[in-house]
């Protein structure tokens, strides 16, 4: 520590010579003024070693600061802490840079920094190229490998900045280095296990994700994407969390959801399974089974990201529904024979009585002898005979393969023929009955009665369908899409048929009219009628606002 004695004697001696040649100056003078004279040089002396004291105290403190600083960078291990003078010589050299670059203080100190430096093979034209920047622009970052003792290379973070004293003057550099080698080599091992890993998950035939559930940001994924959703990586990365919200079908965000919530709490190694429909570059839909697995935990313990692997099942779900149809389609055609083999039993059965009791019920009208109650009874009573035989010749018509040869028809005549039916009923309804015919139609080879039926079938379920003050309509045309077709169309304005039911409205038997209100079968005799001519009946639309069936017939 510097002492400050000899200025203070210098500031006694000072005083005292400055009152002996006062008291001399003013020798002769009065007593008092050199009484004050004294007192003011006394008090000043006293004021200026006071503050000679405080700057000495100042000066320590300093001192010790800077000391316990200067202590400590030495004492760092983990960084080097050296300076430069303004050539680029080393001035200091911490514990830390002794440990990295295996030189002494004394080895170190006075060298040109440039021997240790290595880059770009010529050392001492780089260095001054760095200082010249850090002179230029106040601060210089870099990755750089620096020589160690023996000749052992390593590689660091270094940060050069210049010194410069409280008053501006440059006095040259500090250098901070912290050894990244092992950092690098880690990190070089990670992006091999990832180019590894990556390479694998390329050779699988499914989509490989990380998907972080908080944000559904995709964290990683593989190129199969490209291949199943027609999404390149980039399309990925670039959407960000929004992509996965972009692409889900909207009717499994529920499903979704609720797999998200339960994902919350599961267990390391447990499988969360999900199928789910995910829209395709081209805008079709995909069925994807998806298992996920918990990937990472969060501070909190909590899964915040999760591994996945994707399967397209779309192939595999169609043919599960067409199989699912032609087991439908086959059960129906049991039914169907079944019902054929009983129908031909009722032909037999039911009809032959039928028409004696009928008979019966003529010769009972016959002896009414104007008797209102008798007459009334017996057209109950035939009029439930009549439905009888009615059910019985639709019975009958199913079990029917064919009907003879088809005759060239007039479309227009069959229309308003099978109109005929329905008009009292509709009028009696408050129903709107609409129809049109495509002019200078071809007569159409066909059987003019079953397709009357089926239309008149149709129609009967449209009236069903409709409150008062709707309308049905039915147009005939030569189709747009075929030209050798002729296609009819069945449209109400009803409430629909409800989504799980659609599949199901061509089986036998199968009604949504109220018990004893349907048999169940008009519908299985629209399709078979309309399949006798080699034609199909579609379900084309259907929805709150009303139903339209379109049947396409063989023009030729």
């Amino acid at each position: 520590m510097p002492s400050f004695s000899y200025r203070e004697r210098f500031v006694i001696v000072l005083g005292i010579a400055v009152i002996v040649f006062s008291t001399l100056g003013i020798f002769g003078a009065e007593a008092k003024v050199i009484f004050t004279c004294l007192l003011a040089l006394c008090i000043v002396s006293v004021m200026v070693i006071k503050q000679v004291k405080e700057l000495r105290k100042t000066a320590a403190n300093l001192y010790e600061s800077e000391e316990r600083f200067r202590l400590l960078i030495e004492e760092v291990e983990d960084y080097a802490f050296f300076a430069l003078d303004s050539e680029g010589i080393v001035a200091t050299w911490n514990r830390g840079a002794e440990r990295m670059a295996g030189y002494t203080a004394v080895e170190v100190i006075g060298k040109p920094f440039s021997n240790l430096r290595l880059q770009d093979g010529t050392p001492p034209e780089d260095v001054k190229r760095v200082l010249d920047i850090v002179r230029e622009k106040g601060r210089f970052k870099e990755e750089v490998w620096f020589e160690a003792k023996g000749g052992r290379r390593f590689l660091t973070t270094t940060v050069v900045a210049p010194l410069v004293s409280h008053g501006g003057a440059f006095r040259g550099f500090s250098v901070v280095c912290a050894d990244i080698t092992a950092k690098k080599e880690a990190e070089h091992q990670l992006l091999d296990s990832y180019r590894f890993i990556e390479r694998i998950t390329r050779t699988i035939p499914n989509i490989i994700f990380i998907l972080d559930l908080q944000e559904l940001r995709t964290v990683y994924v593989n190129d199969e994407i490209h291949q199943i959703l027609g999404y390149t990586t980039n399309d990925v990365a670039t959407a960000g969390s929004g992509f996965f919200r972009s692409i889900i079908h909207p009717d499994e965000t529920v499903k979704f959801d609720a797999v998200r919530q339960r994902c919350e709490s599961i267990n390391d190694g447990e499988i969360v399974e999900l199928d789910c429909r995910m829209k395709h570059a081209r805008d079709d839909w995909r069925w994807l089974s998806c298992r996920i697995v918990v990937f990472s935990r969060a501070s909190d313990g909590k899964p915040d990201q999760f591994l996945g692997i994707a399967q397209d099942v779309t192939a595999l779900r169609n043919s599960l529904d067409e199989t699912k149809k032609m087991e439908r389609a086959a059960y129906s055609r049991q039914r169907l024979a079944l019902l054929g083999e009983l129908s031909a039993g009722v032909a037999h059965e039911i009809r032959n009585p039928l028409q004696g009791i009928l008979g019966c019920v003529e010769d009972l009208r016959s002896q009414c002898n104007g008797n209102p109650n008798i007459r009334s009874t017996v057209e109950l009573l035939e009029e439930g005979l009549q439905r009888m035989d009615h059910i019985s010749a639709r019975l009958l018509r199913l079990a029917r393969s064919q009907d003879g040869e088809k005759a060239p028809t007039d479309v227009a005549q069959c229309i308003e023929g099978t109109f005929a039916f329905v008009r009292t009923r509709a009028q009696k309804s408050g129903l709107k009955l609409v129809s049109t015919v495509e002019p200078n139609l071809p007569l159409v080879p066909m059987y003019a009665e079953r397709v009357s039926e089926a239309l008149l079938n149709l129609l009967n379920n449209a009236l069903d369908a409709c409150n008062s003050g709707g309308t049905v309509s039915l147009s005939a045309e030569r189709s747009k899409d075929d030209g050798g077709m002729l296609e009819m169309r069945v449209s109400d304005s009803g409430s629909g048929i409800p989504e799980n039911v659609r599949d199901l409205i061509f089986d036998a038997f199968f009604t949504t009219k109220e018990a004893g209100k349907g048999t169940g079968l008009g519908m299985t005799i629209v399709r078979k009628n309309i399949e006798a001519h080699g034609g199909r009946v579609e379900l084309l639309e259907t929805s709150a606002k009303g139903t339209v069936f379109r049947l396409l017939i063989p023009m030729e």
